[in-house]
């Protein structure tokens, strides 16, 4: 069974474990490397200052979406989300 829903502090590991595999399709491979602490502390960053969601299945996560909640740069009363990443395996 699927599920989809917010992720928690409980999964920046396994994220930053799957973003290892979203890195090999990703354009950045040819210009950096991926550092899985980085990305395991941003995203514990991007789950207060923007969005993570998670696909799960067996209690694995699967996929996920990422995004950065901000206001305008010409309107600060007004916020937009803006896609980081979203990767399914």
């Amino acid at each position: 069974m699927y599920n989809i829903r917010k992720a928690t502090v409980f999964d920046a590991k396994q994220i930053a474990e799957l973003g290892t595999e979203f890195f090999k399709y990703s354009t950045f491979k040819d210009f950096v490397e991926y550092d899985k602490k980085s990305a395991e502390e941003n995203i514990l960053k991007l789950l207060v200052q923007g969005v993570v969601f998670i696909a799960e299945k067996d209690n694995d996560i699967i996929g996920i979406l990422v995004g950065l909640i901000s206001p305008l740069w010409f309107n600060s009363n007004t916020k937009v989300a803006t896609e980081l990443a979203w990767f399914i395996a």
